[in-house]
């Protein structure tokens, strides 16, 4: 298989909820297939996850019938327990309460390491490099009409169409566009609490954790500032964020070092009925895929 120039950095547990790093609840099928949406673009992938699931993943890819696909795949075993933020974290945390969290403290900010990780390693000699979250294709970003799998009990919800070679050359050609800086995607409206003080202007803006990339030089930085300033957050301040947040406080002090690709809301047409008033003149998250993918802006 020729894969094109890009490496997507990935990440997948399923079995983190009422542990002691939290998580989602039984979100294994929306991620499993999630993966098999990423699988349908041409470029490498570089999955990290416990050792102990790499063969039911690889099972799971041949009996959907993507084995073909396994060369495009580099498995690396990632052990939550073992990662250099892992006291740092633990320093902080209510782990009682954490076990009840649908958020992973530990993983988010691993997914950095992972991806400075991948980078250094460059499983498959590329020039660019993305960020990815397994379970972006999902229905609550993507509307039906690009969810074409109306049928089947699980990749009607996680396999999306827009996930094809159409936007792998068009992620790329995004970092083409200046290969200087990382491109980010951003909200226009806070998405979570930020401690003002914090923040070098207040700005009703929140960078999005699941989806960044670049060439090697600047997402290596990158993904060492995020670390630090998560670092500083915690020992000196004594505040722990979410990815997210730590993501909006580096951009908000360091806007000329970024790109972006703005959307307004997370919801669309299909969401339901409860925010069809918010959507009203605004851009989705998903439109920005459209933008890239048609108009290349």
């Amino acid at each position: 298989m020729d894969l094109k120039d890009l490496t997507i950095t990935t990440c997948l547990y399923y079995d983190l909820f009422g542990t002691e790093f939290g998580g989602r609840v039984h979100p294994r099928y929306k991620y499993f297939y999630g993966l098999l949406s990423m699988l349908k673009m041409d470029c490498g992938i570089a999955l990290y996850c416990w050792e102990k699931n790499i063969e039911e993943l690889t099972q799971f890819i041949v009996e959907e019938g993507y084995s073909h696909r396994l060369e495009q795949i580099k498995f690396i075993p990632y052990d939550l327990y073992k990662s250099p933020l892992y006291n740092v974290i633990r320093s902080i945390k209510n782990i009682e309460e954490q076990k009840k969290s649908d958020r992973t403290y530990d993983l988010m900010q691993a997914k950095f390491l992972m991806t400075k990780d991948t980078i250094l390693n460059n499983p498959f000699n590329t020039k660019y490099f993305y960020y990815m979250d397994v379970g972006l294709s999902s229905c609550a970003l993507f509307p039906f009409k690009y969810l074409p799998f109306k049928d089947h009990m699980f990749k009607k919800w996680s396999d999306c169409s827009l996930f094809d070679n159409n936007l792998v050359d068009a992620l790329i050609n995004q970092i083409k566009l200046d290969e200087n800086r990382v491109l980010l995607w951003l909200l226009e409206s806070f998405n979570h609490w930020i401690d003002p003080e914090h923040l070098n202007t207040i700005e009703p803006k929140s960078i999005i954790g699941g989806l960044f990339g670049g060439t090697r030089d600047p997402m290596i930085k990158f993904c060492d500032d995020i670390t630090e300033r998560f670092i500083d957050m915690v020992s000196n301040k004594n505040t722990l964020y979410l990815d997210e947040v730590i993501m909006t406080i580096e951009y908000n002090y360091n806007k000329e070092t970024y790109n972006t690709k703005n959307f307004d809301v997370w919801y669309h047409e299909d969401s339901g009925d409860w925010c069809q008033d918010a959507i009203i003149g605004k851009k989705s998250f998903y439109k920005t895929f459209e933008e890239i993918i048609n108009n290349g802006n």
